[in-house]
This record gives structure tokens, C-alpha cells and sequence, in this order.
């Protein structure tokens, strides 16, 4: 019988699944189950044979647990993650099994194949070391800054990502862009933006899939550029997404492995973590590939594979 360690953020999905809803429906699924609040202290000691990791929680929980893994040694061994999607946004989950609620996920658990996943090193950002998702400066680090001061509690998350929508488009429509020093590759970007999105997965803040064809395995970084022209047809994208219209995102993706930049703004966010911005500062992003590994099922969204 294969062990799994839950990590469980029990306040995400307000609540939806408790301790034993979890050990009851995995240990189901023929896996020999411990379980661990990521509330309270311990939860990073990890039992090294366990065959598996499972994150019940939003993208933010995914990268605590992410955090921990990355600082093991490399003679430890490395676990195989599942993630159980209680979040807002589940960023990384729809990445991994888009279309899938939790239920469907732990029923098809069998069915999962294993997906490397990249990581973004980060040099130049004080405490923050490294990405799942993606890091970004402009418009995004506004929106999460103005969400954080509502501290308002939302009764579904589709009211939230609605409401951060709406933010957004107002955040876009009085922004000044900033200018970027930016080099992609050895090749120079610099020019002034309301958005530079450095992204290892296709989509960002509220469900905003900014680069659809991005793929964490693939070796390389999705640079999504909106620069101070497309300002109008940045917030024309949003105000249709508040709609419920879901455009292409047609904007300048630049695919890169290594980035150099120099932002002349207050702050920029990696991954969930808004951080301050030191405007003289260097900072250099550079790709590690497949250093994670993660279960993933089939895009529910799209039509089987046919040979």
C-alpha cells in the first residue's frame, strides 16, 4: 500500500473538507494515509517513506509546501505532489487537472500520470528565493496590494475573482507605466509597461491565462509584455473577463530561460508574495527544470487525444 502525507490548509474552501473527509476519501483510493495541519508547527517534518504528498489547499498553501521540498537536500528523497484545489484562484491546480473538482481528483487518483514541473530562481529580491508560478511587476502587484487593504470576506470565490476583476480594470485604467530595464536571453526588451509577467504556468492572479501555452516542464519562461501603447486593450481584455467574455489574450510573449531586469517601480509580486521593489537593484530570474514533480490528470477542457 502506497503512504501519503496530507498537508491541509483547513481554512481554504471555507472548510469544505475537514480531517476526516480527507483520510476517509484517500484512504479509499488504497493509500495509507497521515495527515497534517499546515496551521499549526511541524508540518514541514516530512516522512521519508511516504510515496507521496498531498496539498489540500489554495496555490498559496501549494507553495509553502513547494518551499519546504525545494530546501531538502538532493541525497533526500524527493516526493511526488498531488494537489487538492481549496483555493480562490487554484492557479496551479488548473494548470495540473483543469476542469477536475477535489472529488473527481481523489477518485481519479490511480489515473494520475507524474508531471516535472519547473522552478524560477530569483536573485536580488530579499526573501524570496524562488517561483512556482510566476513573478511580475506593474499592474498585478497594484491589484494585490488594493485586495489586501478591502480585507473583505467573500461568501464564493467566483464573488472574489469577480470583485478582483473589477479592481483591476480601474487599477489599468489610472496607471502610469513604469519603465523596465529588461533583458530576455541576452536580448534587450527595455521599454516602458503597465505588465512584465515572468510565468512558468499559463495563468495568474484572478484566472487571467495570460500565457495559454506555457507549460512548467517545458525548460523555459512565457514573458508576457503589455507595453504603455496596449494600455486600452489591456483593460478592454479585463472589462470583457468581468463580463464573463473570455478573449484570446493577444498581447507580446517572449519565451526565455534567462531574465535580467531592472523595474522602476515600488513593488512586484513572486507568486502570492507581494514584495518591495529596490528601483537601483538587478534582479536575475533563472530557470531550474523539473525540480518538482506533481500528479496531473488529463485537461477535462479538451477533447481526447485520438491516434
Amino acid at each position: 500500500m502506497k503512504k501519503a502525507r496530507i498537508l491541509h490548509n483547513p481554512g481554504a474552501g471555507a472548510g469544505a473538507f475537514t480531517k476526516q473527509d480527507l483520510l476517509a476519501k484517500l484512504s479509499a483510493q488504497g493509500l495509507e494515509c497521515s495527515y497534517s495541519s499546515t496551521k499549526k508547527p511541524g508540518w514541514q517534518e516530512m516522512d521519508d517513506e511516504a510515496d507521496l504528498v498531498v496539498v489540500a489547499g489554495g496555490d498559496g498553501t501549494v507553495r509553502k509546501v513547494a518551499q519546504a521540498l525545494v530546501g531538502r537536500r538532493l541525497l533526500d528523497p524527493q516526493f511526488i505532489i498531488g494537489v487538492l484545489p481549496l483555493g480562490t484562484a487554484n492557479n496551479i491546480s488548473k494548470t495540473l487537472h483543469n476542469g477536475y473538482t477535489p472529488n473527481e481528483i481523489m477518485d481519479g487518483w490511480q489515473k494520475q500520470r507524474i508531471r516535472k514541473f519547473d522552478i524560477g530562481s530569483v536573485i536580488g529580491v530579499p526573501e524570496q528565493h524562488f517561483f512556482i508560478e510566476g513573478l511580475g511587476m506593474g499592474v498585478f502587484p497594484e491589484l494585490m496590494k488594493k485586495m489586501k487593504a478591502l480585507s473583505k470576506e467573500y461568501d464564493h470565490p467566483k464573488e472574489e475573482l469577480k470583485s478582483a476583476l473589477e479592481l483591476l480594470y480601474d487599477i489599468i485604467m489610472d496607471y502610469k507605466p513604469r519603465h523596465c530595464r529588461l533583458e530576455i536571453d541576452g536580448r534587450d526588451y527595455s521599454g516602458k509597461y503597465l505588465m512584465v509577467e515572468i510565468m512558468n504556468i499559463p495563468s495568474v492572479g484572478p484566472n487571467l491565462f495570460l500565457a495559454p501555452d506555457a507549460d512548467p516542464g517545458d525548460g523555459c519562461f512565457d514573458v508576457v509584455l503589455v507595453p504603455d501603447r496596449d494600455q486600452n486593450k489591456l483593460a478592454f481584455y479585463v472589462h470583457h473577463k468581468t463580463q464573463g467574455i473570455e478573449d484570446p489574450f493577444d498581447f507580446e510573449i517572449v519565451r526565455g530561460k534567462k531574465i535580467h531586469f531592472q523595474w522602476d517601480g515600488g513593488s512586484m509580486h513572486v507568486d502570492d508574495q507581494l514584495v518591495k521593489n529596490e528601483k537601483k537593484k538587478q534582479v536575475m530570474v533563472t530557470l531550474n527544470e523539473g525540480l518538482l514533480r506533481f500528479l496531473a490528470l488529463a485537461d477535462k477542457t479538451q477533447p481526447p487525444a485520438t491516434l
